[in-house]
This record gives C-alpha cells, sequence and structure tokens, in this order.
C-alpha cells in the first residue's frame, strides 16, 4: 500500500488516489478540508474514522487535529487549506473576531458540498490562477462552508486494549460478527464486551456493529453490487432496514448514492 508523505504544504492540493493508497498521519497550522470527487476514503483522527462517500460532503478539519487518510478505491480527491483569518463555519459572519478563535471549532465535521462548492474546488486547482482571483474565490468557498453538519458515519477508534482487539475483529468480518464473538476475540464476557462498549463508546454492540456494516457496504456500492445484494452480504436480514439505516447515516438512499458515482470510477 502506498504511503504519500506530507511535504511542503500548498493550499490547494489532492489528485488521483488509487485503491489501498494511503496519506500518513499530519496536522496543518490552518484549517482544512477534504472532498472525495469520486470513490471513497476514510479520514482518521485520533478519536474517530471519518468514513466519506463521494456523495456531496466533505470533511472539515480544525487547525492542528492529526489525520490521516485511506482511499478505499480510485478516489478523486480535493484539499484545500484555508486562510487563518476565514469564517469558520459554526460561526455567523459578521463576527469575525470570534470565527478566528480556534477554540470555536472544537472537532472534524462532515459538511454538504453543493454543485457551486463543487466547482470551486476545482476552479482553485487551475495552476494559473492569480492571487486576486483565488482570494475571491475563497471568499465565497467561505460561504458556502457555512452550512449545517450533515449525518455521517464516524466509526469510534478504541484505545482500551480489550475493545481495540474486538474493533480489530470487527472490522475483519462485521457481517458475521455476534457478541459472542466479539467477546472471544476481546478475551473477556459478553456482559463485560456490552459494558465497555456502553460506557466508552456510547453505543450498544448492535449499533456499533452496524456502524461497520454500513462501512463495508459502502465499498460494495462503489463496486456496484445491487443494493439487495450488499444487504444481504453486510449481514441485514432485509433491503428495507439496510436502506433505512444507510438513510439514518448518510441522509440518502444506497441507490441515490450510486447514481452519484461516475462509471469510471466503478468497478476498481
Amino acid at each position: 500500500m502506498p504511503i504519500i508523505r506530507q511535504g511542503r504544504q500548498t493550499r490547494v492540493g489532492g489528485g488521483e488516489l488509487l485503491r489501498g493508497d494511503a496519506i500518513d498521519w499530519h496536522e496543518h497550522p490552518v484549517d482544512q478540508f477534504v472532498y472525495p470527487a469520486s470513490g471513497v476514503i476514510s479520514a482518521l483522527t485520533q478519536a474517530q474514522t471519518y468514513v466519506l462517500p463521494s456523495a456531496g460532503r466533505g470533511l472539515y478539519l480544525p487547525a492542528g487535529v492529526r489525520h490521516a487518510h485511506r482511499a478505499h478505491r480510485r478516489t478523486r480527491l480535493h484539499t484545500l487549506l484555508l486562510p487563518a483569518d476565514h469564517p469558520r463555519p459554526d460561526v455567523p459572519a459578521p463576527d469575525l473576531r470570534l470565527a478566528r478563535d480556534p477554540r470555536r471549532l472544537e472537532g472534524p465535521r462532515v459538511l454538504p458540498v453543493s454543485p457551486l462548492l463543487r466547482e470551486l474546488l476545482a476552479a482553485l486547482r487551475a495552476p494559473d490562477l492569480g492571487d486576486d482571483r483565488r482570494d475571491r474565490l475563497l471568499a465565497v468557498v467561505a460561504d458556502e462552508l457555512a452550512g449545517d453538519p450533515l449525518p455521517t458515519l464516524a466509526l469510534p477508534r478504541p484505545t482500551e486494549p480489550r475493545l481495540a482487539a474486538a474493533a480489530d475483529a470487527l472490522a475483519a468480518d462485521p457481517a458475521g460478527a455476534t457478541l459472542a464473538s466479539l467477546a472471544a476475540a476481546a478475551a473477556i464476557s459478553p456482559r463485560t464486551l456490552t459494558r465497555l462498549v456502553a460506557e466508552r463508546l456510547g453505543l450498544t454492540v448492535p449499533s456499533w456493529r452496524s456502524q461497520y456494516r454500513l462501512a463495508a457496504s459502502l465499498l460494495l456500492l462503489t463496486d456496484g453490487a445491487t443494493v439487495t445484494d450488499t444487504a444481504h452480504r453486510c449481514g441485514w436480514r432485509n433491503a428495507s432496514a439496510y436502506i433505512a439505516a444507510f438513510r439514518a447515516a448518510f441522509g440518502t438512499t444506497p441507490a441515490a448514492y450510486q447514481r452519484t458515482l461516475p462509471d469510471g470510477f466503478r468497478l476498481r
């Protein structure tokens, strides 16, 4: 798996990542917005893993948050480092004094990518873009980033050794994982695992398992699998239950997500 290490930080970046490519752990002195125009990536922070499908959403990362990226399928990635004085998405203009205060944004958030924002991100990659035009485009980008956060799939990254062992087993086989099998992987009783998941992650074991199943389902959908086949292969008893879980996580249906995928980026 190729590892892309971060060197000199530029304002506009990204490019095409192949299946299995990774961008190593790093951080930025200013805020960053990450948007997969196609494919599926995971954005890892120390606390969570954000699974980002190319379904009109991107991840806003405050300055100083260590993160890494993993491409699960062929992915066209856009990244944008934002000026230190740009209005933050959770602070209404014109209170720019608060907008510059990094304490106002406590953690990463998933934001909608409108058609206009998508075109702005593409335009900012032009090699002959002058400073004045770039600044005007960035001002519009700041306005577009003022939308409300979207539902998203954020997998907890447990540090407790027993939970970490259970998480590894869950990631390896989300469809077949049971409470008993996860407890066995963690070398604890099912009752203890249930308590740890509730206390440390704020979840039930079924809801934790559902998150990993949804992540696995994104990859099957991207590969062109049908919704019904994806539901069965990821452990749902029927397609209706899967569609409801997918909509709750991503704000759209599996079929609608598949329609956003360019034909050239399927089956990769």
